[in-house]
């Protein structure tokens, strides 16, 4: 039935023979991933009414080391998959593909994108991950319905400056490249939800960024940033925000006051010695804390973090865990590990749900009694400290 789609997925196929589709000229989806491929099947190239194609997962054999210009002949294709294979580049007849909405590349040894790629104005999803390219097409504002941009995993020292004219562009994950700058008038992506630039060697960002208005996630991690601009402070829809692995970042901005939808906050591996505002009166949604290996001699203000499920404050130099860890009241995980902590407040027995707690490589000669209220706690890691005596409180813990 011509109607239904051809499923061959996960066999053993290494070709495909001759009059194999006869009779299914109206086939509308086929599925040849995980096979054994070794060039596109001619057969194929008949089915002229084929909207969907995934010839992903055939590299075993080196499927398509090019593939044929004459896939040009599906010119109803409005998805092809090909990740997973062998490819080293792409025919400039890929432009013909008019229809195509939807194509994925990632996981090949593509270096260069034909200009011809920029002529496939439907396309709303372009998926390059793991690839060896080092540039992209200047005139892919051509993308004219580009949302998903995936580039991550390549080589990459700069993104084009025309890429700000791609302006339906939702979702850019530039991760894992070689990008040292971004462009100055990178503000005009002002429909991007969510923005990575994780691991790359950036270490500034143009003040335009802060014109990224509909942002919600943001991944600036495992850069090279010593300041942040204060305009990071106008992306008020933030739900999550990384900025962990950047070993120069002395401070945060006092702007990150008006961020008050972020959820989750990941500062770990940075060089911070305060939070300059109290964090659970701004961030009254915030669950997700890691402030790990940085230089606090104090725990921050804990006030307002009543929502907080995880807090890692493990690697600083703190002396104690403040009285005030009760504001956490639904706090699940707790991480204070090699830090100079003499005692734990008995407050802490107030933190009925909690499940870890890790306060493994300090200075510990007891603990409270109250530790015993903590009913739900199953771990409790105490490694590495000076403790003699266990609290015969322990044994309320049945989950332990």
């Amino acid at each position: 039935d011509s109607k239904s789609p051809a499923r061959f997925s996960n066999n053993r196929l290494s070709y495909i023979p001759n009059h194999f589709f006869e009779g299914l000229h109206n086939l509308k989806e086929l599925y040849l991933d995980r096979n054994s491929l070794r060039d596109l099947p001619e057969e194929l190239l008949k089915l002229t009414k084929l909207e969907i194609l995934d010839l992903s997962n055939n590299s075993n054999n080196n499927l398509l080391g090019s593939i044929t210009p004459d896939i040009s002949k599906l010119t109803k294709l409005r998805l092809l998959y090909l990740d997973n294979n062998q490819l080293t580049s792409l025919p400039d007849s890929i432009g013909r593909l008019k229809s195509l909405c939807v194509l994925r590349l990632n996981n090949n040894n593509i270096e260069s994108l034909p200009d011809a790629i920029c002529s496939l104005h439907q396309l709303q999803v372009l998926e390059l991950r793991a690839n060896l390219l080092s540039s992209l097409p200047e005139n892919i504002k051509e993308l004219e319905n580009l949302a998903k941009l995936d580039i991550s995993n390549n080589k990459l020292t700069l993104l084009p400056n025309e890429l700000v004219k791609c302006n339906r562009l939702t979702h850019l994950n530039a991760h894992n490249n070689l990008l040292e700058s971004i462009t100055a008038k990178f503000g005009q992506l002002s429909r991007l939800l969510t923005l990575n630039l994780c691991e790359n060697r950036l270490i500034n960002l143009p003040a335009d960024i802060g014109k990224l208005t509909s942002l919600t996630e943001l991944d600036l991690s495992h850069n090279e940033f010593i300041v942040l601009p204060e305009d990071l402070g106008k992306l008020t829809k933030l739900t999550e925000i990384k900025l962990n692995n950047n070993p120069s970042l002395l401070a945060i901005p006092d702007s990150f006051q008006k961020l008050v939808l972020v959820r989750k906050i990941h500062l770990q591996h940075c060089s911070l010695s305060q939070i300059p505002f109290e964090m659970g009166l701004v961030y009254n949604q915030l669950s997700y804390v890691n402030l790990s290996y940085n230089h606090f001699d104090t725990m921050p203000n804990l006030q307002g973090m009543d929502h907080v499920i995880s807090f890692n404050i493990s690697n600083n130099r703190i002396n104690d865990i403040t009285e005030q860890i009760d504001q956490l009241e639904m706090l699940r995980e707790l991480y204070v590990v090699n830090n100079k902590l003499t005692h734990i407040p008995k407050t802490i027995g107030r933190l009925k749900e909690l499940e870890i707690m890790d306060v493994s490589e300090n200075v510990l000669v007891d603990l409270p009694l109250s530790i015993g209220d903590c009913i739900n706690l199953r771990e409790l890691r105490l490694r590495g400290n000076s403790i003699e005596t266990l609290p015969i409180t322990l044994g309320k813990l049945t989950n332990l």
